[in-house]
């Protein structure tokens, strides 16, 4: 965004007591989809931009199987000797995400601060479980 937000009108006629705000709409593009992100590979682009590929991991997916057709015409069991694929796991490149450094340090915050409330939720319900547990027995034990 080029522009500063202190730049732009966000309302017409404004007191100078008034809260200014500004309204976001949040629309999904064609491309828009839910991915797994099991890790990144990137780095710093020649222009000074954050480079950063999500991928997911997961067992490779057979490109052939071979199946017994059974003597009634059913399909039967894969013989496995028989199967083509890697031997290896895959490393599923989703989305290359290109930002500014400054882009990615807010980004970067928003992710740690999302994580820290998580970890302090799940925390709290923690001593919630131990203290119910606590009062089902009859009290703290010596």
């Amino acid at each position: 965004m080029s522009e500063n937000v202190s730049e732009i009108e966000t309302t017409e006629n404004c007191a100078e007591n008034e809260t200014r705000t500004i309204a976001f709409d949040y629309l999904k593009s064609h491309q828009f989809r839910v991915i797994q992100v099991n890790g990144a590979i990137g780095g710093v682009s020649g222009r000074g931009e954050l480079v950063m590929t999500l991928w997911n991991e997961r067992k490779a997916i057979p490109q052939r199987t071979i199946q017994k057709i059974n003597p009634d015409g059913e399909i039967g069991d894969e013989l496995i000797d028989e199967r083509v694929g890697r031997d290896a796991m895959v490393r599923e490149l989703e989305v290359c995400a290109m930002m500014s450094l400054e882009t990615a340090e807010v980004v970067a915050k928003w992710i740690l601060k999302h994580v820290s409330d998580h970890r302090s939720l799940v925390a709290a319900l923690k001593q919630q479980k131990q203290g119910c547990e606590r009062t089902e027995t009859g009290g703290e034990k010596d």
